[in-house]
């Protein structure tokens, strides 16, 4: 079975349901396939073969459904790339690929026309708008041109990039199979997407969270409403006009601006009843806000990647959330589909309370990367992130592995760190990590954005962490800085802040 098999049953169940809305496109399950349908003959007559790995350029928009289901009809693989990269990123990521086929939309032209020589791989360009292609001369729309390509299960489907923080990621691959049992996994663990929801989604398509979102609701017969970019405003009105009963906060810190938008009213966003948290941790405030502003809605929260072999998961009511605030700060449990382990650094399993770096194995699971090896152990992967199991199954992210800081022979979690010293009062935000030394391997260091108009000096910052923590994981080293970098997928630069850190001299060394 493929993914597009799963929307085809949506189509033949409800025809005339709302599938999909972007801006003032609305299109339901049977006119969405017509346009699927066209699309499909169009690549097929550009020459685009089974195999083909077909890179996309193109904003959020109905077209982009449409597209990507086209080609996986086909039986290409569908490449989408991050709108906001460099040109010499993107064509970096082309090369990886090898993509031979790059459609794009018609108003990134120039950005194309510099792409062209640095992008050997390619064959084909083919422009397109928010409802079309452009057709080859030759171009005579056959019907039943699609059925006579066989796509099958073990077929590749999907190329993604992960939201690395360095460099550009990785580029994952995943067949139809794993992307059907992702669908099939969030249905049977959480019921989360029914026919009547309308779930909105401001993530942008390029990115695993936001595509996932579109042909899980597609898959289950709701309504896809897309948002074209993040906006307060439009969110609340959308939630009122198209009665919204799930969406997406990416990251979940952006209920605060919801709250101060100027359309915010008594019963405009009462139809939302689960609200996704994603894309950054989450605290009890931030809950707690969640709960107060949507005041009919439970949250959801969760832990995952553009591999899927690990899927933690939770979905928290007002009442579990009041008699158990702490279960805010744990992923979940794991779904029925994602076997989980957490090993230490022997490939030993570790007890109940200690941390360990999570292992996963699922039939969601991503084929390979492409750029690199995914050092896979009989078929488990390895996370990269460290978490905590308690005796209820519940998992705690602890750090990412890399983040991991050996000072004086102890490991320090740059998080923990991090979670205190935001618990200060003139601190707005903040990043941890390691500097290296010779003497103690590593000392930490912490670069920390102040709250406007607040004072604090590097000493009464390393006293207040004294006071919290054990002395050893206090920072030694500390920069102020003004802002901290994101990544295009919105995710902390870490790499990026830690390499500017590095050749810049400290506000304060202990």
């Amino acid at each position: 079975m493929t993914l597009y098999d799963l929307f085809y049953n949506s189509v033949l169940d409800f025809p005339n349901h709302t599938a999909i809305i972007c801006g003032n496109c609305e299109l339901t399950y049977k006119q969405l396939n017509e346009q699927i349908n066209l699309l499909t003959d169009v690549l097929l007559a550009h020459g685009i073969k089974k195999g083909e790995r077909v890179g996309v350029f193109y904003p959020n928009c109905v077209f982009y459904a449409a597209l990507f289901y086209a080609a996986l009809r086909v039986g290409a693989v569908f490449v989408p790339f991050n709108i906001r990269l460099s040109d010499a990123e993107t064509a970096e990521l082309v090369n990886i690929t090898g993509c031979s086929t790059f459609i794009f939309h018609r108003s990134f032209q120039d950005r194309i026309n510099a792409l062209d020589s640095a992008c050997g791989s390619i064959e084909r360009w083919i422009a397109g708008g928010d409802d079309n292609l452009d057709e080859p001369a030759d171009f005579r729309k056959s019907e039943a041109a699609a059925e006579s390509v066989p796509v099958s299960g073990d077929d590749e489907a999907l190329i993604i990039f992960t939201g690395g923080t360095t460099c550009h990621g990785s580029a994952v691959v995943s067949t139809h199979e794993a992307l059907v049992c992702r669908v099939v996994m969030r249905y049977r663990d959480e019921k989360r997407i029914m026919p009547d929801d309308v779930m909105l989604n401001h993530a942008p398509m390029f990115h695993t969270g936001g595509l996932s979102i579109m042909f899980q609701t597609l898959a289950s017969g709701g309504c896809f409403l897309m948002g074209r970019k993040f906006d307060a405003d439009d969110i609340i009105d959308e939630c009122e006009q198209y009665g919204v009963t799930q969406l997406i906060l990416i990251p979940p810190s952006i209920v605060y601006r919801i709250v101060k938008s100027s359309h915010i009213a008594e019963g405009k966003l009462s139809s939302v009843k689960l609200v996704v948290l994603a894309g950054g941790a989450s605290d009890e405030e931030t809950v707690a806000k969640v709960f107060e502003t949507f005041k009919n809605a439970d949250v959801y929260l969760s832990y995952g990647s553009s591999e899927n072999s690990v899927t933690l998961s939770q979905r928290i009511t007002r009442k579990a959330f009041a008699e158990r605030p702490a279960l805010i700060k744990s992923s979940g449990r794991a779904s029925m589909m994602s076997r989980v382990k957490l090993l230490d650094d022997d490939g030993n399993e570790v007890p109940i309370g200690q941390p360990g770096e999570a292992w996963g194995k699922s039939p969601a699971q991503m084929k390979e990367y492409i750029d690199k090896d995914c050092h896979a152990v009989d078929g488990w992967l390895p996370t990269g992130d460290i978490f905590i199991r308690d005796e209820e199954g519940y998992f705690y992210f602890v750090t990412r592995k890399k983040n991991m800081i050996k000072s004086g022979g102890e490991n320090v979690y740059a998080e923990e760190v991090e979670a205190t010293i935001r618990k200060h009062p003139a601190v707005k935000d903040c990043v941890v990590f390691g500097l290296h030394r010779d003497k103690c391997g590593e000392t930490v260091a912490a670069a920390v954005v102040i709250q406007p108009g607040a004072a604090l000096s590097g000493k009464e910052l390393i006293s207040f962490c004294k006071a919290n923590l054990a002395s050893y994981k206090k920072p030694r080293t500390v920069f102020f800085i003004s802002d901290i970098p994101t990544s295009a997928a919105g995710k902390v630069a870490r790499g990026e802040l830690i390499e500017i850190m590095k050749s810049r001299t400290p506000d304060y060394v202990l």
